[in-house]
Parts: C-alpha cells; structure tokens; sequence
C-alpha cells in the first residue's frame, strides 16, 4: 500500500501510475470487504475476559478505514479512460490481499495470542529491587572468589556453577521489567564494575531502582524524565531503599540507647537476653551453611545478629555485627556497628568488621527511602534517554500480540 501511495503522489500519468493504481484499489476494496465483520467481531469480544488488545484493534480500525476509503477514490480517478489494464492490476491487489491473509494464517501459532493477553495482566511477582540485589550478589561472589576474571561483560555469562538461579541471566526474567546491565571501569583483569537498574518501559517518571558493585539500592525518582521536565515538578532523583537488615541494625542500636538511659546510662548490657523484642529478630537464624557456597535465588530473608559488650574504656559503649546469611535472598550486604557508633558494610559474603567502608550518610537514617545524593548514578551511571526507548522497543516486540 504505501509503495503505491509513493506511486500516486508522483502525479506523472504512466504504465507505472496505473498499475500502482490499480493495485491499490485492489487491495483498499479487500479490505474495506473485510472490513465490516472484522470491526463487527474485535467490537464484540474487546471487553470480555479484559482483552486490550483487541480494543485497541477496535479502535484502530477506523482510521484504516479512512484510509481505504481515500486510497478507493484516489485510485479510481488514475484509472480513467484505462479501465481494462486498470481492472488487471486490482485483481493483482485482490490477489496478493488474500495471499497475505494466508501467509498471516500458516506463520500464527495458535494460543500465542490468548497467551501474550493473559500476561498483560499479571501481576508483578517480585519486586525489582529484590531481583536486581539478587543480580549484584551473584556478580558480586564471583568476583570475590575469582577476582583474576573480573566482571562479565554480559549476563549471559552467569555460567550455572556459580550457583545462581538461571532467571538471574535473563535480563526479561521479571516480568513487566527489563534488567539493564552494563560493564564498566575496564582494566587489564577485567572489568571493575558494572551498573544494573530495572526500567519499567510502561512509565518512564518512577519505579527504577539501580545498584552498582557497592551495593547501595537506589531508588530513581523521575530519572526517565528530562532535565527541564524534572525541574519543572520538583522530582528529588535519587533515594536510597535502605536493606532490611540494616534497618533492624539501627532498630537494635536504638533500642540498646533507650534501655541505658532507663536503667544505666553509664554502662552497655552485658547482652540482648531480655533486652530485644523477639519480633525483631523473627528473620534470625543459624548457620544455613556458607553463603559463597549457597544457590541465589531461592530461599528468604535469613541473618545472624552478635552483640560485643564494652570491651574496654568506656564502658557505655557497643558493637554489633549483623551478618547477612541468606545472601542474594532479601539481603546483600552485612554490617558492623563500630563501637564508636559508625556504621561499616560490606557486599562480599562474610560478616563485616571495622576495615569496611562506612556507609552513605543517608543510609544511617531510620528510614527505607531517604533522600540521597549519590555521586555515581547523579553522574556517569545516570541512563539515557536511549535506554528508556530501547527498553520500550524490546517491551513492545516481546508483548506485543
């Protein structure tokens, strides 16, 4: 069809003219034929069992149609005085409008339709910052045990004795969600780093969360948007989705501080024996095992929590480390609560000690999504407009029916 539109609007009156003419006309009455059924039966059946598609096949129609009916008249016009050699090539058109129609009907796999439409409506099974920590920890391992390799250039080389989950490797394995992973800082062993986020191609304005070998789980708001378009409403970009176990670390501190100033501020306890509420600790457990040897990717949020006394001079002071076990699963870094109350992490699956770095001074506040200023996703690891639109594009040709 739009080869002839091209055709016709060269305005020349030729053999070629007619020909692109006839055809056209063709192929606009076979449609125009069909036309009325096709509408008669998306129009019936668009709602039921919430077909979107089909609605919007409804609604689409009508513009075709408008279409046809100007291709009919402005074709029929370039025939004039030529209706024999006209009437030729619209039978061409007829014929290659029914062939293509058999061509469509012999490359459909049946049900594929029913499928795509039923996944339309599924719901968000995970949660894409739990996904994209699992992602981190798995790459993250690796590198500790094999360091000489560096970072994968792609997901696709999770290789399966690394013990991750297969659905780490496929960056479409969360559903409604893309994993977006990109190498970066390469040196002689290897890449150093790597920057993973998950875009949610149907709203470019919210719900991407990102991560980088550090560990630290952004959330960034309105990073889909331009600069002009995030200044205009005042959208923060960066906020930080504070680990549950350092939530329940700082939950501890605290408690520990509120216990002293009713009983002793002078002196720690001894221990948490009487001190915790159990529900704080219903995720704690024993030692599952190691986790540089554990599967990532099935299992739940699990932790060991150990509390050190005043070991010295003065005595009203404490540490506490809380160990990520389950690591990959609801939890990727563990934690250190110095004695002079900073706060260090590490990603690597070990408990963490005072050698660690400390943490963003955002993460250190008792909340799950505190504004954060982060140098490296503010920065360089910011996405492009490029990765929205090529996150849309790979969303459409996966879903679309």
């Amino acid at each position: 069809m739009l080869f002839c539109v091209v055709a016709l609007m060269n305005g020349e009156q030729s053999k070629r003219t007619l020909r692109a003419a006839g055809t056209a006309f063709g192929i606009a009455l076979s449609f125009c034929i069909i036309w009325l059924p096709l509408a008669f039966d998306a129009g019936l059946t668009a709602w039921e069992d919430r077909a979107g598609y089909l609605a919007q096949l409804d609604q689409f129609l009508w513009p075709c149609l408008a279409f046809a009916l100007w291709m009919l008249v402005t074709a029929w016009r370039c025939g004039k005085g030529q209706r024999l050699a006209f009437a030729r090539s619209a039978l061409m058109g007829v014929g290659s409008f029914v062939l293509t129609l058999v061509l469509i009907n012999a490359a459909s796999v049946t049900g594929s339709g029913e499928a795509k439409e039923k996944l339309r409506f599924q719901q968000v099974t995970q949660f894409p910052d739990v996904h994209i920590r699992a992602v981190a920890a798995c790459l993250i391992r690796h590198h500790l045990l094999h360091p000489d390799e560096g970072f994968p250039s792609s997901l696709a080389d999770i290789q399966q004795d690394w013990n991750c989950a297969a659905a780490l490797s496929d960056p479409w394995a969360l559903h409604k969600y893309w994993i977006y992973y990109s190498a970066v800082d390469r040196s002689p062993r290897g890449f150093q780093d790597f920057r993973i986020a998950s875009i949610f191609p149907d709203d470019r304005s919210s719900r991407l969360s990102v991560v980088d070998k550090r560990g630290d789980v952004l959330n960034l708001v309105g990073a889909g948007l331009t600069g002009y378009e995030r200044q205009r409403q005042h959208i923060p970009l960066q906020t930080v989705d504070a680990d549950d176990i350092l939530y329940r670390l700082l939950r501890v501190r605290d408690d520990i501080t509120v216990y002293m100033s009713t009983h002793d501020p002078n002196n720690a306890p001894p221990s948490l024996d009487g001190l915790m509420d159990p529900r704080m600790l219903g995720n704690a457990c024993e030692d599952t095992g190691n986790p540089q040897d554990r599967v990532i990717g099935r299992g739940y949020l699990c932790f060991k929590i150990n509390y050190f006394p005043p070991s010295g001079t003065p005595p009203s002071t404490f540490a506490i480390s809380l160990e990520c076990v389950s690591y990959g699963d609801g939890c990727l870094r563990s934690f250190y609560l110095d004695y002079d109350g900073t706060i260090h992490g590490t990603t690597e699956p070990r408990p963490a000690t005072n050698q660690d770095p400390g943490l963003l001074p955002c993460e250190t506040k008792l909340t799950y999504a505190a504004a954060c200023d982060d140098p490296v996703w503010s920065g360089s690891g910011r996405l492009s407009q490029w990765t929205f639109l090529r996150a849309k594009t790979l969303d459409f040709l996966r879903s679309a029916n």
